[in-house]
């Protein structure tokens, strides 16, 4: 009886958490505007509340360049053009446990690109191997799409785990959701 009833109340809670995240009417939801810069847990405890894929709490389409200054507590290091659109870049980004050489944010109106990559002498796949373990315990199990692990939600938000070439890797998450 007490499991039934434990059972019921997760899926009580589950239900209010994508309610919450989904009932936003196309619209950032609110803690997206109040994220705390000094916030590093993977995800930031608004985005835990919301559920789901998110970096530092934003977790939408919508979300802008001073969403993404407020995520990291500081303007980009730098910035520079992209094929169409402008990326900015953030150099030594914690995200919790996960230590990235440089962040870049692009925006364009299909989603918000948010690459994170660490270079390292030897040894790329360790750094995707530690990467995986934090996102597994985040999200679960990946997909494997076309040889990347890839982790996708409802939303439509997702990530791609990759190696760029033998000294790079790769943590790209795309926020899609309205």
């Amino acid at each position: 009886m007490k499991k039934l009833l434990a059972l019921i109340l997760c899926c009580v809670l589950l239900t209010g958490l994508l309610a919450a995240c989904g009932s936003a009417g196309g619209k950032a939801p609110p803690f997206v505007s109040e994220v705390d810069p000094s916030a590093t847990e993977v995800p930031t405890e608004a985005a835990a509340e919301a559920g789901g894929i998110n970096y530092k709490g934003l977790c939408t389409r919508t979300a802008t360049l001073d969403d993404v200054k407020a995520a990291e507590g500081r303007d980009p290091d730098f910035e520079f053009p992209m094929g169409d659109v402008t990326a900015y870049a953030y150099n030594n980004v914690m995200l919790g446990e996960l230590s990235f050489t440089q962040v870049q944010f692009s925006f364009t109106e299909k989603n918000v690109r948010i690459s994170c990559t660490a270079n390292v002498e030897t040894g790329v796949d360790e750094k995707l191997n530690e990467w995986k373990e934090v996102l597994i315990a985040q999200y679960g199990e990946p997909s494997e799409e076309n040889g990347t692990d890839t982790w996708r939600e409802d939303s439509g938000n997702y990530i791609m785990l990759t190696a760029i070439n033998d000294t790079t890797a790769q943590l790209a998450f795309y926020l899609c959701a309205e």
